[in-house]
């Protein structure tokens, strides 16, 4: 473990309709290797995205380090992706995505008569257009993406780095093993291999 792990702050992510307690028993874990980390709550459903992406951006804008760490969880990873095209550089990210939602849905566009009405987040769920957000050119971003072998929910699309556990959509933010998995790879982030 390096000095620079330990001052880089890590931002927890939450999915749609994850609050962010389901991400405690991960926060309480890296605790014990980073100085800080922040559970961002997220605002809530049916409130209008724009309120959700620019509350994180100014979260993430707000953190005094040019080095940060975030882990994502499902539609966080969107949030995230989305907030991150509005962080001034220069600023080193590293980035944990967990079951990331990256295209459609296949649940959410079989339903999309009827539930791209209900809230905005099934709306860029129900279209790969929509949910296929990019991440910004302008910041040093390293992205490790960790997929669940059970996850029935969201689609697997191949990523740089990425690895697969023995997890459900939601199990893996109540894994130990995915705990380590996260750790080491934001360890190994930091270090710069």
């Amino acid at each position: 473990m390096t000095d620079k792990s330990l001052s880089m702050p890590v931002v927890l992510v939450p999915g749609f309709m994850s609050p962010a307690w389901m991400m405690w028993p991960m926060a309480k874990y890296l605790q014990g290797s980073f100085h800080r980390v922040v559970r961002w709550d997220y605002p809530r459903i049916f409130v209008d995205l724009e309120v959700s992406v620019t509350s994180l951006a100014d979260q993430l804008s707000a953190l005094d380090s040019p080095q940060i760490a975030i882990v994502t969880h499902s539609f966080g990873d969107w949030l995230t992706r989305s907030a991150l095209q509005r962080i001034q550089s220069p600023r080193q990210i590293r980035l944990i995505s967990l079951c990331p939602v990256t295209t459609n849905v296949p649940i959410v566009t079989l339903t999309s008569p009827l539930s791209q009405y209900i809230t905005p987040e099934l709306r860029i769920m129900s279209q790969a257009a929509s949910a296929e957000v990019s991440l910004p050119n302008s910041l040093d971003i390293r992205r490790t993406v960790i997929h669940a072998k059970g996850d029935l929910l969201v689609r697997q699309q191949v990523a740089d780095d990425q690895r697969f556990v023995v997890a459900s959509h939601n199990s893996v933010l109540f894994q130990p093993n995915v705990w380590v998995l996260v750790r080491d790879e934001l360890h190994k982030r930091a270090a710069g291999s």
